[in-house]
């Protein structure tokens, strides 16, 4: 996947060197001629329309961790790279609050502490993933077992 730069700086980076927290932050960014930019990237990740609106709505059209309604995404709760396929027992509805901590990036308005030394900062990256992946395991199997159906992930 070929990623461009659409030339729209990001508030408070003005040059290629980025505080620890931030450099965490901005994974999806570029630098060019000492401005940092934003790239473009494939939202979709490619899962069909059809799958997308089927997981949105077994999902009640809310984030399953925190019932938010607004900036749903979909996640790959067994991730592509490790084998996690599209199927709907794979995906579940995030809010972007709950993807980006899904994927380790802090949301300081979720928090009363943010870490300071990069031990810290790995620390809370890693606890972020676990508890993230333990949560959308958790709701995956309820549904599916309520639902008298057994969750497998990896068809």
């Amino acid at each position: 996947m070929e990623n461009s730069v659409d030339n729209t700086p990001v508030k408070g980076c003005t040059s290629g060197l980025q505080p620890p927290l931030t450099a965490v932050l901005l994974r999806g960014y570029q630098t060019k001629g000492g401005f940092t930019m934003k790239a473009k990237r494939n939202l979709t990740a490619s899962i069909p329309d059809e799958t997308r609106k089927t997981v949105y709505r077994r999902d009640g059209y809310r984030c399953a961790l925190c019932d938010d309604t607004h900036g749903l995404q979909i996640h790959h709760v067994v991730h592509r790279s490790c084998g996690g396929s599209d199927d709907p027992m794979n995906l579940v509805t995030l809010c972007w609050r709950c993807h980006a901590e899904a994927h380790g990036t802090l949301i300081p308005e979720r928090h009363s502490y943010l870490p300071k030394t990069a031990e810290e900062r790995w620390v809370t990256w890693r606890s972020l993933i676990d508890e993230y992946e333990q949560l959308c395991v958790e709701y995956l199997s309820e549904y599916y077992a309520i639902h008298g159906a057994e969750w497998y992930p990896y068809k």
